[in-house]
This record gives C-alpha cells, structure tokens and sequence, in this order.
C-alpha cells in the first residue's frame, strides 16, 4: 500500500509487461478481478494483523499452478551470520553508497526508525509454522543466513 515502493517496483519491472504492481491494502481493499500466476511478498508480511486471513484472500484469486512467494528477515540470526551477509553487500555494492544507507535508514530517518521499532521478525521456526497451516506443504529455507523464504505452489 506504498505508493512510493510500488513506483520503485514498477521501474524495476518495466521490461516485464505481463507483471503488474498493484497498490492495495490487503487486509482492506478488495482485490482486482483475475487470476493471478504469482504473489511476492518481500518484507512485508510482519506489518499484516491477519496473515492467514490476508493469505486465504490471495490463495482463492491464485490461478491453479500459481504461486506464493514470502521473504522475511529472521530473528535469532548468529552475529557472524549478519556480518557475513553485510561484508557480501559491502563486496557486491559501493560502500559508501551502503554505509551512507544504513546511517540514513538507523540514525538519520526517524521515520524508517519508527518503522524498524514496530517490526517483529519471527525465528525460522516460527516462519515455518505461521505460513504451515494456510499454505500447507510450503517449501521453507533460509538463504544468506537472515532471511526465511516460503514457496508455496496452489494445486
């Protein structure tokens, strides 16, 4: 429901004219009429109340082989592992481009501040578990040692 990231994901996906971004609340809007072939939640399911219930509207517009993709930040990740990950961002991206983000984003924007203070990151354990009953046989793992991916395919 950002309209600010939705413009970013749709510049990013330009050159896709069969993917489209839609912009709605999904515990309060309807959604378009369709089938959809995908839906990607990326960093977002930790601010929706009712995953389930957000999760059940999404499953019935899901076209059959259609697919669910969740990636989430995990809690409980060993320091090493972060840093692990961070020193990667910092070999694949320019580090001043990258330190001068995370101090913007950490010190600097108390609205992203405001925003990381209401977060809740769930273990890979509880991932597994709050997605296990609504998408029942869901691939989970971890990649880069901090984030929980869920990959759910609709029969």
């Amino acid at each position: 429901s950002s309209r600010g990231m939705a413009a970013v994901a749709r510049g990013v996906l330009k050159d896709l004219p069969q993917a489209e971004v839609l912009e709605a609340d999904i515990e309060k809007d309807a959604l378009p009429p369709g089938e959809y072939d995908a839906a990607v939640a990326v960093s977002t399911m930790h601010h929706i109340r009712d995953a389930e219930a957000a999760l059940e509207k999404v499953k019935a517009r899901l076209a059959p082989g259609g697919v669910i993709v969740i990636v989430a930040a995990l809690a409980g990740n060993p320091p090493l592992t972060a840093l692990k990950y961070y020193l990667e961002m910092l070999r694949l991206h320019s580090p001043l481009r990258l330190a001068l983000a995370f101090l913007r984003a950490f010190f600097l924007d108390t609205r992203v501040a405001r925003h990381k203070a209401r977060e809740v990151h769930l273990t890979y354990e509880e991932f597994r578990r709050r997605y296990a009953a609504v998408l029942p046989g869901a691939r989970t793992e971890v990649r880069h040692g901090i984030f929980g991916y869920l990959v759910w395919k609709k029969p």
